[in-house]
């Protein structure tokens, strides 16, 4: 939902029809859906959140539960947001 939720938020234009199963359905450019996947694992997990996680421990099926979310966007979060080399540099001081 979120995901969708970012479309929204973004003002795409549903522009594209692709057909899937054998069902048409209506879609946006693939630069605009990779914008709502960023924004919608922003919404779902921010940055503050994955860091005070990852302070305290988490892993990140951990995250995933906790927080909701499938674990490949847990760890894709986790992972391009920078937190685990931040948290891994400030553990190192």
């Amino acid at each position: 939902m979120a995901h969708e939720l970012a479309h929204i938020i973004l003002e795409h234009d549903l522009s594209e029809v692709r057909e899937l199963a054998g069902m048409p359905f209506r879609t946006c450019k693939p630069d605009e859906e990779e914008e709502a996947t960023a924004l919608g694992g922003t919404l779902l997990l921010p940055r503050d959140l994955l860091i005070s996680a990852a302070r305290r421990g988490a892993s990140i099926d951990a995250i995933a539960e906790n927080y909701s979310v499938t674990v490949e966007m847990a760890r894709f979060r986790y992972n391009t947001t920078g937190v685990a080399k931040q948290v891994a540099t400030g553990r190192s001081r």
